[in-house]
């Protein structure tokens, strides 16, 4: 039996930063809004730049106009990007109906990559009168996992303090996105500790952060001496940060449709992991062609 969606919406209204779109022949689009949402962080103000995927085609199945194709478009023909801007200003605009998945893919070094992403087809011009910042998810999932942070400097390990949860999220199609969520406030670390645990299904909310961080990095050359040498490189974040949610489990899933979703998911990543490795010896059998002699 196919599982059902539960609660998985994210909200995002801001400044309209940059506009990334790709044109299809049957008169597709698709691309990414980035928004520019400041955000309070260890009480500074930084600014957040959260990119929503959309992809959205101009007639629906049924064969009428596509209201979220109208609308996409109309953002892209009509607002301003600060990217675009000749005098600083730009477009207010909000995301509606936003929901978090999962891209995943293997990189050529076969590394396989995970991280979350925010979708959506439904956003809206904003008068500056009723602007209202701000970066939010609501989600429902199944805890696959919780473990404190670790970080590493140098020789040494140690945690920050915070917690790290990785979920699963129900999507449309009964298919299981992995996203990973973190929890900074210790009194809700405590409570998720507490209260959560592995294969519960619980409700979450919080906020997103997507920034750039000015980290200190610590180097020594080998076999040498002295103090090492600190430098600092910027790096960026995307976290999902937990700040509420449910107290105790919610109604979950049939454990044999999660176990399916679990082997389907496993079963997309191998295949992916092929593709890979195939493209990787196409591109090593077309390089030892090309050397001559």
């Amino acid at each position: 039996m196919t599982m059902k969606p539960g609660t998985n919406e994210a909200i995002v209204e801001g400044i309209l930063y940059e506009k990334v779109v790709r044109n299809f022949d049957d008169g597709a689009i698709a691309g990414e809004l980035i928004i520019e949402v400041p955000l309070s962080v260890d009480g500074a103000e930084v600014k957040s730049h959260i990119p929503v995927s959309f992809y959205s085609r101009p007639i629906t199945k049924a064969g009428k106009e596509n209201v979220a194709y109208k609308g996409i478009k109309t953002i892209l023909d009509s607002a301003v990007a600060l990217s675009e801007s000749t005098d600083g200003k730009a477009s207010f605009i909000r995301l509606r109906n936003g929901n978090l998945g999962e891209n995943m893919f293997f990189a050529q070094d076969d590394r396989f990559v995970s991280f979350a992403r925010i979708r959506g087809n439904f956003f809206d011009r904003v008068k500056e009168t009723d602007f209202n910042p701000k970066a939010v998810f609501k989600v429902k999932m199944i805890v696959a996992n919780m473990y404190p942070e670790e970080i590493t400097q140098g020789d040494e390990t140690f945690e920050t303090g915070r917690l790290v949860v990785i979920g699963h999220i129900i999507q449309y199609n009964g298919t299981i996105d992995e996203v990973k969520f973190f929890v900074d406030n210790q009194k809700h670390v405590d409570i998720i500790s507490k209260n959560w645990s592995e294969g519960d299904t619980v409700n979450a909310q919080g906020i997103i952060k997507f920034i750039t961080k000015e980290v200190e990095v610590a180097s020594e050359e080998e076999d040498g001496f002295g103090d090492p040498m600190v430098t600092s490189e910027t790096r960026r974040i995307r976290e999902f940060v937990i700040t509420g949610g449910s107290m105790t489990p919610v109604e979950g899933y049939d454990e044999d449709d999660i176990y399916e979703a679990r082997k389907e998911r496993k079963a997309r990543i191998a295949q992916q992991k092929e593709t890979q490795a195939e493209k990787n010896r196409e591109s090593k059998k077309k390089t030892s062609n090309d050397v001559g002699f």
